[in-house]
């Protein structure tokens, strides 16, 4: 080495520029940071580029395959794409931190997580609110630091985690314990991903930006001490109590503990007694649980105010709860409505494609949807709901399609008002007409038809345009479609007990319960059709009256509102409801009522003939084979009532029998 130059910049500037030594120097040195700085970006860039191009082609490849199995000319549900879509971006961030990390992608070496410092990652007020949940006092006054520490020590508490993780359900526990077993933390798959949050939001997995997993050492230390069979049994237990209670509120409203126990009797796989409930019950947080234990019944929160309750069981009658399976419990449970029936993924693919939805708003909706539909809306209401977003439909062949898919949706809901069984499997339950049966006759009838007769001319001065007095009907197979309904992971709202219910949704189950009353009609109609409703349900309910419907609704304004007046079975207001009508229907049975609001999903007014009273409100008033039944005494005060009830220019359709004479009810 020589000796050390201990020369000054200004010397070694000013022999630069004489050229001694071989010396050479830029006055001006150029900046190279920006230049690797491009360098870089244009690097990342390329590298993302490549990235995204395969996975877009593969994604691209993977579409086209699906749609190639759907059948030609079909397009692929919204839920599927989604699905599709979910995966592949899944997969691409998977092979990305292979890429870059490597195959094994660095797991197994531990971020050291701890349960305070992911709380001191959180706001004060989340952790106020975390502290109200845990039901901690005199937080407010406490430092960040001291408040994140009292909430780790009471999450840490043996009693407390377990208390906690009691409604955990049977993967999301054996991916904790894998979790737990991959010392260190790891890259879950999506399928472990989705069962981790559960366990993330109660704190006892940290889940960071890229997807690393871990659970923290100080968790796995308590979790240890009470992991036993006998606490898993228990959780077991719990789960599915807690799942089949909001099936429960969910479908049936009020139900027998039988109706429970029945449920868990599938979800267990053995015998669980009213005691087994009984013993269970106490396990669930209060605030978390949808229902109430009063004596033998079951009820729902919701319908304890006021007593609904007993107006719903009123309107559900007699006969037998739905008694779902597992899978579909925690499929409603979960998503709030029954993702995989065709139905409704029809309804979902037309919300995105046909109202140009994106997918999360239409994930949204779906919940509501049902909800509404469950509970006896009909249709005009979740049109309603869709024009108060500013949806819009485009044409009115979208708007025809809409009605006609939600007439699907509708027949293929579980309702309360039916135990939670659905219109078709109801329609299903009906006795066959006997073999031989002649169509039932008809109490006084013919009176009737004179006197309509007599008074058309007046009549028509009071805005009735068309009176039909011969209507002629012939019989072939009902032409509403009758299919069966069939039976994710997904980053969609999930319905929970403390999830407010939608706005208006108890609306139209309410306002049927409530209009129920008694009733005393003076000529043992309604008794007649209360006690032989099966038989003629059965005999009514596949007629084909579409010619005489048609008709009536060529001379309708296209918003018009109809009053199916004496709706027996439901049959006309659903053909109305089909084809895009607001529609009001009423009986003065109440199972009539009950089946009509099956079939229709409308809300059914329990009503005599007498009791209409109201003005200008109809565009047209459907009194098909109904009015017939009344007294010739009483006839003129109903028609003016109907008449009343109609608007300028409206339209009254009855129909009578041929005869002269009052009959009594006679079966043949």
């Amino acid at each position: 080495m020589g000796e050390p130059d201990y020369r000054t910049f200004a010397e070694l500037a000013e022999e630069s520029k004489e050229g001694k030594y071989g010396i050479t120097v830029a006055c001006r040195p150029e900046d190279r940071t920006e230049r690797r700085q491009v360098s870089a970006e244009s690097k990342m860039r390329t590298f993302a580029n490549t990235v995204m191009k395969e996975y877009v082609d593969a994604i691209t490849e993977k579409i086209m395959g699906e749609h190639k199995g759907t059948g030609e000319g079909e397009m692929m549900d919204a839920d599927a794409l989604q699905d599709l879509l979910e995966k592949a971006e899944w997969q691409i961030k998977r092979d990305i931190r292979e890429k870059m990390l490597g195959r094994d992608m660095r797991e197994g070496h531990s971020r050291h997580p701890g349960v305070k410092e992911f709380l001191m990652g959180e706001t004060k007020n989340t952790l106020l609110e975390m502290a109200a949940d845990l039901k901690l006092s005199r937080c407010k006054s406490l430092s960040k630091d001291s408040l994140a520490e009292k909430i780790r020590e009471e999450l840490l508490k043996p009693e407390v985690m377990q208390r906690r993780m009691l409604l955990l359900g049977d993967e999301e526990i054996q991916v904790f314990e894998k979790a737990m077993a991959r010392k260190g933390g790891f890259y879950p798959d999506r399928e472990e991903m989705e069962h981790l949050e559960k366990l993330y939001d109660l704190i006892y997995v940290l889940l960071y930006s890229d997807d690393y997993a871990e659970v923290p050492k100080e968790v796995e230390e308590v979790y240890c001490q009470f992991n036993t069979p006998a606490f898993q049994e228990k959780r077991r237990e719990t789960f599915w109590l807690y799942h089949c209670l909001q099936m429960v509120d969910m479908i049936c409203g009020s139900a027998p503990v039988s109706v429970v126990c029945r449920m868990l009797k599938k979800c267990l796989g053995r015998k669980v007694e009213r005691k087994n409930v009984e013993e269970l019950w106490a396990n669930l947080p209060e605030e978390l649980n949808p229902c109430v234990l009063r004596g033998e019944k079951v009820i729902s929160r919701e319908l304890l105010r006021d007593s609904l309750y007993l107006r719903v069981e009123e309107m559900q009658g007699k006969g037998e709860f739905y008694i779902p399976d597992p899978d579909e419990i925690l499929e409603y449970t979960e998503n709030g409505y029954p993702v995989s029936d065709p139905n409704y993924r029809r309804l979902k693919t037309f919300l995105v494609r046909g109202m140009n939805m994106d997918i999360e708003t239409a994930d949204e909706y779906m919940p509501v949807v049902w909800s509404h539909i469950s509970m006896g809306a009909a249709p005009a209401d979740i049109m309603e709901i869709l024009e108060r977003e500013e949806f819009v439909f485009s044409t009115e062949e979208d708007l025809r399609e809409f009605v006609s898919i939600l007439m699907d949706v509708n027949n293929h809901t579980r309702m309360m008002i039916n135990r939670g069984w659905t219109p078709m499997e109801m329609m299903e339950k009906l006795p066959p007409l006997p073999r031989g049966k002649r169509p039932t006759i008809v109490p006084m009838s013919s009176e009737a038809a004179r006197l309509l007769g007599e008074a058309t001319g007046e009549l028509k001065t009071w805005a009735l345009m068309w009176i039909s007095i011969r209507a002629r009907t012939r019989f072939r197979p009902y032409p509403c479609r009758m299919e069966s309904p069939a039976r994710s992971r997904r980053e969609r709202r999930r319905y929970t007990p403390t999830t407010p219910v939608p706005a208006g949704a108890g609306r139209s189950i309410r306002s049927a319960a409530e209009g129920s009353r008694g009733m005393g009609d003076t000529n043992g109609t309604v008794e007649y059709y209360d006690e032989n409703a099966d038989a003629f349900l059965s005999e009514t309910v596949s007629v084909d009256f579409s010619e005489t419907q048609g008709t009536f609704l060529r001379l309708l304004p296209r918003e018009a509102v109809i009053l199916d007046f004496g709706c027996g079975s439901g049959r006309d207001s659903l053909k109305f409801l089909r084809e895009g009508f607001k529609v009001e229907a009423a009986d003065g049975s109440v199972r009539m009522c009950r089946a009509a609001a099956a079939l229709t999903g409308l809300s059914v007014r329990r009503m005599l003939f007498q009791e209409l009273d109201e003005q200008e409100k109809y565009d047209g008033i459907w009194a098909c084979s109904s009015i017939l039944h009344l007294p010739r005494t009483e006839l003129g005060d109903v028609l003016a009532r109907m008449c009343t009830a109609l608007k300028r220019d409206g339209i009254i359709y009855t129909s009578f029998k041929y005869g002269t004479d009052e009959k009594p009810i006679l079966l043949l």
